[in-house]
């Protein structure tokens, strides 16, 4: 017989979660932190080179890694200098753009898991619940100097995201705040 673990957290709770975060005064706090991310965001070109582009003129690019380069990507670099792959990834992107744009910051919308903690001390048990629990949120880097420094500096701006971005969310969708990306 399967004998499976005790059932976790529905959608619910995680849904209500938000709906108290938003309402608290630990989520006003970290305002100052959205605003800066999203304060003078500098514009992407368009294709002519002449006007800046807008959210609803993005357009989404996949790329696909081999083998060999993938086992690159993850192996014990990461661990000795404590990366995470998203800080890789991240400073990749972030350093192409600024090399593009002429900048030496930029800003992207990052998705995350969304199953983070909520900082009130009551961990949600999702693993055993599906659904999509993501959040998107603004992070501004700058990726500028040696890679060693660009990847500090990236590491610096994702580690420095209050709740691992699920407050913007809040903030954007349920508070009085209403902020825009």
């Amino acid at each position: 017989p399967v004998v499976l673990p005790a059932e976790g957290d529905p959608h619910a709770v995680w849904a209500a979660r938000q709906q108290a975060l938003a309402t608290s005064p630990a989520l006003d706090a970290e305002m100052p932190y959205w605003l800066a991310q999203l304060a003078d965001a500098p514009a992407i070109p368009q294709a002519d080179g002449h006007a800046a582009a807008t959210w609803r003129e993005a357009r989404q690019r996949h790329i696909a890694l081999d083998r060999d380069a993938t086992s690159e990507l993850l192996g014990p670099v990461l661990a000795a200098q404590r990366l995470r792959i998203n800080d890789v990834l991240l400073t990749a992107v972030g350093r192409a753009l600024c090399n593009w744009t002429g900048s030496e910051e930029t800003l992207l919308e990052v998705e995350g898991h969304g199953r983070d903690a909520f900082d009130d001390g009551e961990p949600l048990e999702l693993s055993r619940t599906v659904g999509w629990f993501t959040c998107l949120y603004p992070l501004r880097l700058r990726p500028t100097g040696e890679p060693g420094e660009a990847l500090r500096a990236v590491k610096e701006s994702i580690r420095g995201v209050p709740r691992a971005g699920i407050g913007y969310g809040v903030l954007r969708h349920l508070s009085k705040h209403g902020l825009e990306l």
